[in-house]
């Protein structure tokens, strides 16, 4: 999921549901990849150190690189399905759109600004005097 939606950018909804599926459909397409092998025929391994093993290492296959043809065949529907209809596609990205969910900040209830100074003062008087 890191590969597709990094902690340190945000997305919007659309954005991140999007990143999600994609995120899903790399997995699906490289879950069960074979274990890579040198020119000879042999598997490869990787061997680590890790600090929770105390000096012991972990020996691990190496995997084959991962595909991604399925971004071609995604790219390839998405274009028939436009060709087909445009109306169509318009029509359920606006259904997807229009399915947003609204801002978490919205839920909240906000208090008055001198309201929330006066919750805040009483805190700081209660805990300078130890009471």
């Amino acid at each position: 999921m890191l590969h597709f939606a990094p902690k340190h950018t945000s997305f919007s909804f659309l954005g991140m549901y999007s990143r999600l599926l994609l995120a899903a459909l790399h997995y699906n397409n490289n879950g069960s990849r074979e274990i890579a092998r040198t020119s000879d025929g042999e598997a490869c391994f990787a061997v680590s150190y890790p600090r929770f093993r105390k000096g012991d290492c972990v020996v691990r296959p190496v995997k084959e690189k991962p595909s991604y043809a399925y971004a071609s065949a995604l790219m390839e529907s998405l274009r028939v399905g436009y060709s087909r209809s445009p109306q169509a596609l318009r029509e359920k990205s606006a259904l997807l759109s229009s399915a947003t969910p609204a801002p978490l900040c919205r839920s909240f209830q906000h208090i008055n600004k001198d309201e929330a100074i006066g919750q805040h003062s009483a805190r700081q008087l209660c805990f300078s005097t130890g009471h």
